[in-house]
């Protein structure tokens, strides 16, 4: 899926805890994290957008205080947060 650059602050949830992160970029599939600590693959995460959204998935890679996301459910292609 192409990747939309969003680059804002949220709040990630997981059963380990919660602390803050960076959004770097957005696709239909899923989030690329920055500035995150503890991620291991598998965790299953709530990431809340600084408008409050709530998107559930699951750490699909972790490395060096960055992790990618996917989406329990993909995003439609007009999604606000992914469409051009």
């Amino acid at each position: 899926w192409p990747r939309r650059s969003i680059l804002q602050d949220s709040i990630v949830h997981s059963e380990s805890g919660t602390q803050t992160a960076f959004v770097r970029d957005a696709s239909a599939g899923g989030l690329g994290l920055g500035r995150v600590k503890g991620l291991r693959r598998g965790d299953r995460l709530r990431v809340e957008m600084a408008n409050g959204r709530m998107l559930h998935g699951a750490v699909v890679w972790s490395s060096a205080g960055s992790a990618g996301i996917r989406f329990d459910e993909p995003l439609a292609a007009t999604d606000l947060l992914i469409a051009v």
